[in-house]
């Protein structure tokens, strides 16, 4: 009951009742259920809580691939992927969105799985490419990388750090 109270509140993007229905499918024992997390996570996220987001995907249940797959379906295990991928953007863990959201895109090739893997990428590549510019001694470059990746996710926290250090490191 809880669950389709969470699915319906999230396609009218209610995150405040996706985020209470989930909750409360958790603690009625659906502890066990990788899309409830997945919901309770994705509401945090839109709800602005990037850090519990993260914390709800770390506590939810981690099933392979495969297992996923049987359980939910090739749609289900994309979708619950895509929201996977969310979170690890938001909480700057890069290198682990780009591997959720290629997955969910090879899976079931929605627009929002694909849309949500250029966007993962579009972040990891400037971090890796501004971190071998700097280390390279290339501070401008590494600069204006890191403010490139910014166009994707102007506030990330990580590419924001790094360009303020490595701004620093310029001018001394």
């Amino acid at each position: 009951m809880h669950l389709t109270k969470s699915k319906e509140a999230r396609t009218v993007r209610d995150w405040e009742s996706v985020e209470e229905e989930s909750h409360l499918a958790i603690s009625s024992g659906a502890d066990s259920s990788p899309q409830i997390y997945a919901l309770k996570a994705e509401a945090s996220l839109n709800l602005g809580k990037h850090q519990e987001a993260y914390t709800i995907i770390q506590k939810g249940p981690n099933y392979d691939t495969n297992l996923c797959i049987q359980f939910l379906g090739a749609t289900g295990c994309s979708d619950l992927l895509t929201t996977k991928a969310q979170v690890y953007m938001a909480a700057s863990r890069f290198e682990e969105a780009v591997a959720a959201a290629q997955c969910a895109a090879k899976l079931d090739p929605t627009e929002e799985a694909k849309a949500t893997a250029e966007r993962a990428l579009a972040l990891a590549s400037p971090r890796l490419e501004g971190n071998q510019l700097f280390k390279s001694l290339r501070f401008s470059d590494a600069l204006k990388v890191y403010t490139e990746g910014l166009q994707h996710q102007a506030l990330n926290s990580v590419l924001l750090c790094n360009r303020h250090q490595r701004t620093c490191q310029q001018i001394v």
